[in-house]
């Protein structure tokens, strides 16, 4: 997630009251790009006001209708206005530039009615922003931590914190992230793409160990996904079976059959199979860490030269229009060193294909060995070398 941030305040002054933000050079034909998180306050209409080096022109959105109305008609190749989450919306216009190495210029205005931009104004009446993207072309950036050039109005920030800021919500206009790898913690490189929330959250009560073997049908494992805004579905006996639904909690793997809502995001999940791929299967306390293991978790091959020596990770975030990615220098750095045995060697090869092996006496030297890792390793591969009496 990105660093806490708080949502702006808007208002009126004197004359035209507006925030002007200037957007990444661009050329002749390229498409400037303003797209702002608004919600109506004392005002519920705002003009978009967008220099295409040339002339400027202007769209006019009125908040509570959702309607956006361009007063420079044809001026704009798109405009839009729809339902964002808490009570926002998302309004977004976008110009093609007229001159060489314009600098656009996006200019939002409040209005009194929709369309009037210049007025007496009410000192403190205005209306809030979060968000504000600009992009040229196929260079983006976030303005929401610049300053804009304010015309006839304030600005400034309140104390309701955004979604991403507030303790236990999920942000709805978080997109993904990126994922850097370092084994030095100095050099980073990019190793993949997060493209969305995964469903996590934590523990609602505790769970105790299984007393019998699978499946675990006398306790539940009851979580909670309101950080990330996560929902879960049934399935059957044989998805838990075979691990169709599986997920963590700890260090444990498990799967279940019933998800039962019990609150918003919430719920009880219950016909368990526990300590699954040689996990333990034991017992977990309030607020341990869960998640859902599908195609949203980031899977990554890792060396088998890592087992055994920490690497750093980085996240930086973008948001659901792929814009604005978080400076890697910002980011928090993740230490994390793997166990486990890597990849099969050459004897658990030859075993797995079921060559025949004579490695001589066992006062001969060694020339071949494989390292399958510490007792306590999860397996995670089996090889059936059949029946001794074979």
């Amino acid at each position: 997630m990105a660093s806490r941030r708080y949502i702006s305040w808007l208002t009126e002054r004197r004359g035209n009251h507006e925030a002007r933000w200037n957007g990444p050079v661009g050329a002749i034909g390229d498409i400037a790009t303003i797209t702002i998180l608004i919600q109506a306050a004392e005002r519920n209409a705002v003009s978009l006001r967008a220099n295409d080096g040339v002339a400027v022109n202007q769209c006019d959105f009125d908040l509570t209708g959702m309607t956006a109305t361009q007063s420079t008609v044809g001026a704009f190749s798109a405009v839009s206005i729809v339902e964002g989450a808490r009570g926002f919306k998302v309004i977004s216009a976008s110009v093609p530039l007229k001159a060489a190495s314009t600098v656009p210029s996006f200019s939002l205005c409040l209005a009194d009615p929709i369309g009037t931009i210049s007025y007496a104004g009410a000192p403190g009446s205005g209306l809030y922003v979060w968000d504000v993207e600009l992009a040229t072309g196929l260079e983006s950036l976030s303005a929401s931590a610049n300053a804009p050039e304010l015309i006839g109005a304030t600005i400034v920030a309140t104390t309701l914190a955004t979604p991403e800021g507030s303790a236990g919500a999920a942000d709805p206009y978080w997109g993904g992230a990126l994922v850097y790898l370092s084994t030095d913690n100095a050099t980073y490189a990019q190793i993949g793409k997060i493209s969305g929330p995964s469903r996590q959250g934590v523990l609602t009560a505790s769970a105790p160990a299984p007393t019998g073997s699978n499946p675990d049908v006398a306790n539940a494992i009851s979580v909670d996904l309101a950080g990330s805004g996560g929902a879960l579905a049934s399935g059957t006996a044989a998805d838990a079976r075979n691990g169709v639904t599986l997920c963590i909690v700890d260090h444990e793997l498990f799967s279940y059959q019933t998800a039962t809502l019990t609150a918003a995001n919430a719920y009880a999940l219950t016909y368990l199979e526990r300590g699954l791929y040689g996990s333990v299967a034991s017992s977990h306390n309030v607020n341990a860490p869960f998640a859902r293991l599908d195609d949203a978790i980031f899977k990554y091959p890792l060396p088998a030269a890592f087992v055994g020596m920490p690497v750093y990770l980085k996240f930086p975030s973008f948001n659901i229009f792929g814009a604005s990615v978080q400076d890697l220098s910002t980011c928090a750095v993740y230490t994390y060193t793997p166990v486990g045995s890597g990849i099969s060697g050459p004897v658990a090869q030859a075993l797995g294909v079921g060559a025949a092996l004579d490695y001589g006496s066992a006062a001969s030297g060694v020339n071949e060995s494989d390292d399958f890792g510490v007792a306590s390793d999860p397996y995670v591969i089996t090889i059936d070398l059949g029946l001794a009496s074979a």
